[in-house]
């Protein structure tokens, strides 16, 4: 298998499920289930990536309730 090259940005687009639980704190249950309420999840092949867009926008929406 191929390693994959990482190109670090100060702003990333897409994560994967460890970068989106560190991004929230959480576990890898409660990332998942979040990126799929929140319509950020990317299939690319066998990868799942996640919409940091959309998960930020989600998660202010939940503030302000």
């Amino acid at each position: 298998m191929r390693k994959t090259n990482v190109i670090e940005t100060p702003t990333k687009i897409t994560v994967d499920i460890k970068n989106l639980q560190g991004m929230l704190g959480v576990g890898r249950a409660t990332a998942e289930k979040v990126g799929k309420e929140a319509h950020a999840v990317i299939k690319i092949g066998r990868r799942t990536l996640y919409n940091v867009a959309k998960i930020e926008a989600y998660m202010e929406g939940l503030s302000k309730e």
